[in-house]
């Protein structure tokens, strides 16, 4: 049987479809969001989650990230700064 092909065990995250990802990103947008957090929340590994946003979204997920946090800034929907330590 091929290992794309096996049945997962319990301990395995199934991946999440795209869509809810993206939402799952806008709800963690303005925590620190890298390679291991976002293959966490979609159960895909680095090159599933490179390969599937090429094809839907033609970019990688960090510039994702990157511009959506630029688009939230811009509009207003950024975070309140904190204060200074």
């Amino acid at each position: 049987m091929s290992p794309y092909h096996r049945p997962a065990s319990p301990q395995t995250p199934q991946p999440v479809p795209l869509a809810a990802l993206l939402h799952w990103i806008d709800q963690h947008l303005w925590e620190p969001l890298g390679w291991p957090e976002l293959m966490q929340a979609s159960g895909l590994g680095h090159p599933e989650l490179l390969a599937l946003f090429n094809k839907h979204l033609d970019t990688t997920p960090m510039t994702w990230i990157r511009k959506r946090r630029q688009f939230m800034e811009k509009n207003g929907d950024a975070p309140a700064p904190r204060p200074p330590p």
